[in-house]
C-alpha cells in the first residue's frame, strides 16, 4: 500500500504555499511572483530548454526566503545592494537537507551575483548556476520599476540603467534577451497577470513528477524552517512541534497516516508568522497591546494560508487551531470543546510542550518540573486530560526530541 501522503499533492501544495506567502510576506510583499514572472520570460526569450526553465521558476519563486529583516529588506529595495550575502547564506541554509530542494540551493546562495565579481576572482565561476544570472536581473528589473516612477518614460529610463549594468553587474550573454523581452509591452503586463500559479504548477510537474512520497514533508518542513528563521530562538520550533507531536500520536496509537499529518501540521503550525515583523518575534520584553494583537494573527493567517490548498484542509484546521482552547479562551476563533478534535489538543500541547523547553528573547529553557507544572494547569479545562497523561507518562522520552532535532546545526549547514 502506498504511503498516505503520497494522496496528497505536492505541486498543487508548494504553489498555494508559495503564492500565500508572498501575499502575506511583512518584507517584500508579491516581490516573489513579479519576479518569477520576469525570469520566466528572460529565459524563454533566451531559449532555455523547458527543464531548465522549470529550475530557474521554483529557484525565483522562493529566491529571498533568507532576507527576515527590514533592514534587509531595504538594502534589497536599493539600485545597488552593498551586501546581499547575509539573506544568500540564510537562504541556502533554509534548504540544507532537503533533497527536493538541493540543486535550488545553489541558485539562492548566489542569485546577487555581480558578473564583475566572477572575473576578478572574487566568485568562482563554477560556483554559480546558470540560473543565477536570469534571476539577478530580473529582481533587478522588479526593484529598479520603483526607482523611475518619476521619470517621463519610466520603463526607458529603467531600461538604460540595466543596458549600462551589462558586463559590471549583468552577466552580456543575456543583454540581447533583455533587450527583446522588454521591448514588449506584454513582458511588463505578465508581471501582474501571468497566471503564477499555472506557471508555477507546470515547472513543478517537470521537477517533481517521480519523486517520492516525501516530498509534502520537504515542502512543509521547508516553509516551517522559513518562518522559524526570522527569530534565532525559533530556529527549529517548528520542526520539533511536529516530531512531538507525531511521537505524542505514536504512544496514542494513532494510524501512520494520522501521525504523518500531525508532522507536516507541526511544520506548518506558525506559517502565519510570516506576516509578523521579526522585531516583534524578537523583543526581549513584554509586547505591548498592539505588538500583542500582532503576534497573535499569526494563527489567523496560518488557517487562512493552509485553507488555500484543498490537499491540506485537514492539516490546516489542526494547524490553525493550535492556540485555541476547550473553555474557549483561545484563539483565533475561540472553538469551544465540541470543536475540538484529539489531533488538535496533540498539536496544541506539542507546540506549548516545545516552547517551555526552549529558549526564548526573555527566559532560558524551564526545567522538567516547572514545564509540567504548566502543563498539567492546562488540562481538562482547556485542553484533554488523556492528551496531558500521556506527556506525563512519556515526558522523558518526548524531551530528548528537541535534542535531536536541534541537531539540524544553522552554523553548520551555511552554503559557504
Amino acid at each position: 500500500m502506498k504511503d498516505p501522503s503520497e494522496q496528497l499533492s505536492t505541486k498543487r501544495v508548494l504553489v498555494s504555499l508559495i503564492k500565500s506567502i508572498d501575499a502575506y510576506n511583512s518584507l517584500l510583499k508579491d516581490h516573489h511572483r513579479r519576479v518569477t514572472a520576469f525570469a520566466y520570460q528572460l529565459g524563454a526569450e533566451y531559449g532555455l530548454p523547458y527543464k531548465r526553465l522549470s529550475k530557474l521558476v521554483i529557484a525565483a519563486s522562493i529566491h529571498d526566503i533568507g532576507a527576515i529583516y527590514v533592514a534587509e529588506r531595504d538594502e534589497l529595495t536599493q539600485i545597488d545592494v552593498v551586501n546581499p550575502e547575509p539573506h544568500e547564506i540564510n537562504g541556502a541554509r533554509i534548504l540544507s537537507g532537503i533533497p527536493t530542494f538541493e540543486d535550488i540551493r545553489a541558485v539562492i546562495r548566489h542569485h546577487h551575483v555581480r558578473y564583475e565579481d566572477t572575473q576578478r576572482g572574487r566568485v568562482n565561476p563554477s560556483d554559480v548556476p546558470e540560473a543565477c544570472w536570469f534571476l539577478h536581473l530580473a529582481d533587478r528589473i522588479d526593484i529598479y520599476t520603483h526607482h523611475f516612477t518619476d521619470s517621463p518614460d519610466p520603463k526607458e529610463a529603467l531600461r538604460q540603467e540595466i543596458r549600462s549594468r551589462f558586463g559590471k553587474d549583468f552577466l552580456p550573454e543575456l543583454k540581447g534577451a533583455f533587450e527583446r523581452a522588454t521591448e514588449s509591452a506584454q513582458f511588463w503586463y505578465n508581471a501582474e497577470e501571468l497566471s503564477f500559479q499555472e506557471l508555477l504548477l507546470s515547472a513543478v510537474d517537470t521537477e517533481m513528477r517521480e519523486r517520492g512520497p516525501t516530498d509534502l514533508e520537504s515542502v512543509a518542513l521547508l516553509f516551517g524552517r522559513i518562518v522559524d528563521s526570522k527569530s534565532h530562538w525559533t530556529l527549529t520550533h517548528s520542526q520539533s512541534v511536529g516530531a512531538v507531536a507525531e511521537r505524542i500520536a505514536q504512544f496514542m496509537g494513532f494510524p501512520e497516516k494520522t501521525r504523518i499529518k500531525l508532522r507536516i501540521a507541526g511544520y506548518l503550525h506558525d506559517i502565519g508568522k510570516i506576516a509578523v515583523p521579526s522585531e516583534i518575534l524578537e523583543k526581549p520584553g513584554p509586547l505591548d497591546g498592539d505588538e500583542l494583537r500582532k503576534m497573535q494573527e499569526h494563527a489567523l493567517i496560518s488557517a487562512l494560508i493552509l485553507s488555500g490548498s484543498d490537499e491540506l484542509a485537514e492539516i490546516g484546521r489542526w494547524a490553525g487551531s493550535h492556540h485555541e482552547r476547550r473553555d474557549r479562551t483561545g484563539y483565533p476563533l475561540k472553538c469551544g470543546l465540541d470543536q475540538f478534535e484529539s489531533e488538535i489538543d496533540i498539536l496544541a500541547y506539542a507546540d506549548v510542550f516545545t516552547a517551555l523547553l526552549e529558549a526564548r528573547p526573555y527566559r532560558e529553557p524551564l526545567p522538567a518540573e516547572e514545564a509540567m507544572t504548566i502543563l498539567k494547569s492546562m488540562c481538562p479545562a482547556k485542553l484533554s486530560q488523556d492528551v496531558f497523561n500521556v506527556i506525563s507518562d512519556h515526558f522523558f522520552e518526548l524531551q530528548p526530541i528537541l535534542n535531536d532535532e536541534n541537531e539540524w546545526d544553522p552554523a553548520s549547514a551555511m552554503y559557504l
